[in-house]
């Protein structure tokens, strides 16, 4: 299996932030869309919806369709054109690589002082 470094390193993030903790905590977001596409392939409006719905980010489509791009681009996610009633639109959903990278997240999370904060922040 990959190392979470490396493949966080695939991910685009800014030089200089490549450390896997700081990677993690800057791309919350990404690992959010990864989270929800876990269950089931969604559309990116669907996406954005659920994340200002649950308040779990600031979501726009300036946002959102970035992430979008670059974790089918690091092969996390991958997305199928689908005509609709009146134009196409894309639905994603989570690679193999992409349920690993989500799963050594977990794992990073819940680890030291960082996994004793979530369990306090959860009770």
């Amino acid at each position: 299996m990959e190392k979470l470094h490396e493949m966080m390193l695939k991910l685009k993030m800014p030089e200089g932030q490549r450390d896997p903790g700081k990677m993690m905590m800057k791309g919350l977001g990404k690992l959010f869309v990864l989270f929800m596409l876990r269950k089931k392939p969604m559309h990116g409006y669907a996406i954005i919806k659920l994340l200002n719905e649950e308040h779990l980010y600031v979501a726009t489509p300036g946002r959102v369709y970035p992430w979008l791009r670059d974790l089918e681009e690091a092969e996390l996610v991958a997305g199928k054109s689908i005509k609709g009633d009146k134009r196409m639109s894309k639905e994603y959903k989570i690679t193999e690589k992409g349920r690993k990278l989500l799963e050594a997240s977990r794992a990073w999370f819940g680890s030291g002082v960082k996994g004793e904060f979530f369990r306090y922040m959860v009770k």
